[in-house]
């Protein structure tokens, strides 16, 4: 997170400024693998208003974090404004917050260690614990 948007959150700004993403981001966004969570992060990170349909999308399982995850390490400009998703729902505030998007972040790297291309191994899916951190996290909320 950048010095200025810091500030912004701290000021009770709930959108992020306008930000110009590099051509190696737009390329991600054309090519890369996206989902409705992650649209919501794009539009939201960029200061865009999210229509009815974004507003209700967030990551429900871990492939949704898995897409995020890529969309965050591929945009860093979209990455530096990823916690102004706290402002967009109660169900965004609980998975961004640091504590509990780092202990995703860790649970998955432990379970997934090849997260980035797949989630599965030797013909069985890998994210049972990050599943559960995930259903933690959300758990007040639902």
């Amino acid at each position: 997170m950048t010095a200025e948007n810091a500030i912004n959150l701290m000021s009770g700004e709930k959108t992020p400024q306008a930000i110009t993403l590099r051509p190696e981001s737009m390329s991600y966004l054309i090519h890369g693998e996206l989902n409705l969570s992650c649209k919501a992060i794009i539009t939201h990170t960029m200061g865009l208003p999210l229509d009815s349909m974004l507003i209700r999308q967030y990551p429900r399982d871990i492939e949704s974090i898995r897409f995020c995850r890529l969309l965050l390490e591929n945009c860093p400009e979209i990455a530096a404004n990823f916690n102004f998703m706290v402002n967009v729902s109660p169900k965004w505030a609980a998975i961004v917050q640091e504590e509990a998007w780092a202990t995703l972040c860790d649970a998955m790297d432990t379970e997934c260690p090849n997260w980035r291309n797949t989630l599965w191994k030797d013909g069985g899916w890998r994210g049972q614990s990050a599943l559960a951190v995930l259903k933690k996290a959300l758990n007040p909320v639902n």
